[in-house]
């Protein structure tokens, strides 16, 4: 009698096995922007994303939880875009010092000057000042970002029947092409300690939506 014999795993199945295991590896080293470690519950749905080819710099797994003496909740999300250049338009450094100037500060104070900052926008769009090529270039590869993971979206609710409000979508963030991926529902300003509950169980829902679709992009790219 015949036994069956499973197929070897191909080398190309080992080496995407291999880069996920150490992208997850490196993940335990880094911290997002605001110096924190990964959330641990959103951490493979990066993974996911970066071996995806999709590039993150910041994720949150969802929260509810005291802010100011008031409860507030966090959808998940995950932000996907490349690195701005240094400057969006062209001869910025030279604008900001010549504000910064009048306002005896320093360029690196212009930001935290209201009325400095005001007056280097002002200037901006009167004189149309245009954005530099590699801001452009940014731009349009973080918009071709954003057309592929709405297709993989698209085909990941081909068949799937979910609720719109815990559904995944995308937010775009700022001028360079930069976005979200998390869930419909907006957070709320405040969370009502009668809706505590009701909170919880909406996030549990979009917690596990944001799990689902990691394991849709996962099994896509160990395919």
């Amino acid at each position: 009698m015949e036994t069956f014999q499973p197929k070897p795993e191909s080398n190309e199945a080992k080496e995407k096995q291999a880069l996920w295991d150490k992208t997850m590896e490196k993940l335990d080293r880094v911290a997002d922007r605001l110096d924190k470690p990964i959330d641990a519950g959103i951490k493979e749905t990066v993974v996911a994303f970066i071996v995806s080819e999709f590039p993150t710099y910041g994720s949150c797994e969802g929260h509810v939880e005291e802010r100011f003496d008031k409860s507030i909740k966090l959808r998940p999300y995950i932000e996907v875009g490349l690195d701005e250049p240094r400057q969006r338009f062209i001869g910025e450094s030279e604008i900001k010092e010549h504000i910064a100037a009048e306002y005896g500060i320093t360029a690196e104070e212009l930001e935290d000057n209201d009325a400095a900052e005001r007056a280097y926008w002002d200037y901006i769009h009167e004189q149309d000042v245009p954005e530099t090529l590699e801001f452009l270039e940014i731009r349009a590869k973080n918009e071709e970002l954003e057309r592929l993971i709405q297709q993989i979206l698209e085909t990941f609710y081909q068949n799937r029947q979910v609720s719109e409000d815990i559904k995944l979508t995308i937010k775009r963030i700022g001028p360079a092409g930069h976005f979200r991926v998390t869930t419909a529902k907006e957070n709320p300003k405040e969370v009502p300690e009668s809706e505590l509950e009701n909170c919880q169980k909406q996030l549990l829902a979009e917690q596990e939506e944001v799990k689902a679709f990691t394991q849709f992009l996962k099994g896509r790219f160990l395919s």
